[in-house]
């Protein structure tokens, strides 16, 4: 006669599936077996925290590469900026006006239709 051992194991799982845009998801899915006697709550917020960080992990370091990779460009661009403005021609007196004067502005001038 086999004896049966009956437990009162619970298994957990949580899933999260994140858009990645363009029509495109990761899905990821973990499960744990817990004793009777376990913390459910702390087993719970456990596993959510788990796949919470590895799901955005990949996402996270890409992320990281493309703010290095923007700094790079502009330490470069910041570069291009300096040199351009060592080649320009030192500014002359300026009176304050932006524009040369010629003289007046003629007014537009209205016409009404007479049969209105």
């Amino acid at each position: 006669m086999k004896e049966q051992i009956i437990t009162n194991n619970r298994v957990i799982t949580y899933k999260r599936i994140l858009n990645l845009g363009n029509y495109e998801a990761k899905h990821l899915e973990v499960s744990e077996i817990f004793d009777a006697d376990d913390d459910l709550e702390e087993g719970i917020s456990r596993l959510m925290e788990l796949v919470e960080r590895k799901i955005r992990e990949e996402l996270e370091e890409g992320i990281k590469a493309e703010i290095k990779d923007a700094k790079k460009s502009l330490k470069e661009l910041k570069k291009q900026i300096a040199e351009c403005k060592r080649e320009l021609p030192a500014p002359e007196d300026d009176d304050g006006i932006p524009f040369d004067s010629v003289g007046e502005i003629p007014r537009p001038t209205t016409v009404s239709p007479e049969h209105f």
